[in-house]
């Protein structure tokens, strides 16, 4: 006997900064990593950004899915929110518009007006036309207002979960003299960066089946079990995962052997944040097993692949 199941958030849809209103930078149904209505690529001078948040691609934020056209970098759970995650000025220039004082959200369930999509937010603007528009900051972390000269760097904010947010995240457009501008462009970028397509945002184990809403708010994880825990149950929260895939957990004993059979399903959806969980009931099933140091894989299968690639591994001792 054993349980394989998983749920995902709904997806993020928003509009460009909202009430702080920049038609400069509107656009419609935009596709993943790419922004329509862009300023053609020549016509650009030439601009270096600064990455807009002080955090590790892939670490300690992940860039989610979410296609419309800008950066949507995301951190892992509440508590990294919590602590305090700098938002910097991508370039040097003039603070056009702010806005602060909108509460962050702690789950899905929030109400928001019309035209207050964007959060927290704030519009700069540089000599030559550059524009970079900031949305979902922390409640009262902004540290400029309008007129405000600001170098490349300069710390503006931090990431919040403020407006049409359901996690922590800070949502990051370019723009120039009333156009988009893909920011997946390498050339418009200091240090340009690598954004892993399909990434691991957390993993754990525990003794039933957890919830995304569970999970964004911190993350837990139990190591040691007995025979006496109802489950043992491994998890992992998963960005960027896409139609096709197949993924399957697999529980190994102490003597390398597996324990049952790999459990094995279809992604049947693009997914920006996935959460995946499977396992085993423990009391009155496994007596007779193996004590000691169990192993757990998560692993994916690209579609047209025949080898699967490890994601995570998990380990737990059985005692």
């Amino acid at each position: 006997m054993s349980f394989l199941g998983g749920n995902m958030p709904k997806k993020l849809l928003l509009s460009l900064l909202c009430i702080l209103s920049a038609p400069a930078l509107a656009q419609n149904n935009p596709q993943p990593n790419q922004a329509p209505n862009q300023a053609p690529q020549q016509q650009l001078p030439s601009i270096k950004l600064s990455f807009p948040a002080q955090c590790q691609l892939g670490q300690t934020c992940y860039i989610a899915p979410n296609g419309d056209g800008a950066l949507n970098i995301a951190l892992p759970t509440q508590a990294e929110m919590q602590q305090g995650v700098p938002v910097v000025a991508a370039l040097a220039g003039q603070v056009m518009q702010s806005r602060d004082g909108m509460a962050d959200n702690k789950d899905t369930q929030y109400t928001i007006q019309k035209g207050q999509e964007c959060g927290n937010g704030i519009l700069l603007r540089d000599p030559s036309g550059w524009q970079a528009q900031y949305c979902h900051l922390k409640n009262g972390s902004i540290t400029v207002k309008p007129g405000d000269m600001v170098k490349a760097g300069q710390v503006i904010g931090q990431v919040g979960a403020s407006g049409k947010a359901d996690f922590p995240q800070l949502y990051f457009a370019v723009g120039f003299n009333g156009k988009a501008v893909n920011p997946f462009t390498p050339d418009i970028w200091a240090q340009p960066f690598k954004a892993p397509a399909i990434g691991l945002i957390a993993s754990g184990l525990s003794t039933a089946p957890v919830n995304i809403q569970q999970l964004q708010q911190q993350t837990t994880s139990k190591n040691q079990f007995s025979f006496d825990d109802e489950s043992v149950v491994a998890w992992v929260r998963v960005y960027g995962l896409q139609t096709g895939y197949k993924q399957r957990f697999e529980f190994y004993q102490p003597n390398g052997q597996l324990y049952g059979q790999a459990q094995e399903s279809d992604i049947k959806q693009p997914l920006r944040d996935w959460l995946a969980y499977g396992g085993y009931p423990i009391k009155g099933h496994m007596n007779g097993v193996q004590k000691g140091q169990w192993k757990v894989l998560y692993q994916l299968l690209p579609p047209g692949q025949t080898e699967w690639k490890t994601l995570a591994q998990m380990s737990f001792t059985l005692q």
